[in-house]
């Protein structure tokens, strides 16, 4: 996998605004937009490209994106 789900889910993930802008604008509110702090969702998108997030739990492999999904959320 990619990607680990949890981080994209609607209420709860960490980029769940910015993917859902990413691939459906139209379904945000204004309120939305704005609860989004871009310079650390920036820098949080970068560390998991650069893969410096650690594991969830110890012994498993560090969460990365695929390129796919980085450019989509940058």
């Amino acid at each position: 996998m990619f990607y680990y789900p949890n981080v994209l889910q609607r209420h709860t993930g960490c980029f769940a605004t910015i993917w859902l802008a990413a691939t459906r604008g139209s379904r945000l509110v204004k309120r939305e937009y704005l609860r989004v702090n871009v310079v650390k969702t920036c820098e949080e998108i970068l560390n998991y490209v650069l893969v410096r997030v650690q594991p969830p739990q110890p012994g498993l492999p560090r969460p990365r994106f695929s390129l796919y999904l980085s450019a989509q959320l940058q």
